[in-house]
């Protein structure tokens, strides 16, 4: 449950949304997105501090855990911004044709890494997870759109680990 003066609703099991006056993140809500993540189908979940799916700026406090498989995709007209507030990732970015254009080492600014990034719109992207638990901030432009999101032809075809796995293990940095 949430700390006195830190309010949100749980829209779905893995998806928080503040509704407080000013949204403000505490360890309790990282911790409580852990837990959901864990237990989430999908390996992941989500705060949202924007007040609804129709707000111009969408701005989400994410966990996923070294379980949750995220295709290469793109946000057909928006740009993507991420700041990595614990755990460590590789950002792998894609052309057209699937070839790799650019990797990042994704950790927190403590850790000496690459802790932000934005993502030109249209640019095919994933993360390739290297701890137990990945937390960022990830902000982009509404309002929410579900079906936005195009998944790469180049892809693996399916929600299975190993096939993400041997998909990463087969990309080069550039």
């Amino acid at each position: 449950m949430p700390s006195a003066g830190i309010d949100w609703i749980e829209e779905q099991p893995d998806i928080l949304r503040s509704c407080a006056p000013c949204p403000a993140v505490t360890p309790e809500i990282i911790k409580e997105l852990k837990r959901r993540a864990v237990a989430s189908p999908r390996s992941r979940a989500r705060w949202c501090a924007h007040p609804d799916n129709q707000s111009e700026t969408q701005e989400m406090l994410i966990v996923l855990t070294m379980q949750t498989c995220i295709p290469p995709h793109r946000h057909p007209r928006r740009s993507e911004t991420l700041c990595v507030l614990e755990g460590r990732a590789r950002a792998w970015f894609f052309d057209e044709a699937g070839r790799v254009v650019r990797c990042l080492q994704m950790t927190p600014a403590s850790d000496g890494g690459t802790f932000l990034y934005r993502t030109k719109s249209d640019e095919f992207h994933t993360l390739e997870l290297e701890t137990d638990f990945f937390v960022f901030l990830e902000t982009t432009r509404g309002p929410f759109e579900p079906n936005s999101t195009e998944v790469a032809s180049f892809a693996p075809r399916s929600d299975d680990l190993g096939d993400y796995r041997e998909f990463f293990a087969g990309l080069k940095e550039p």
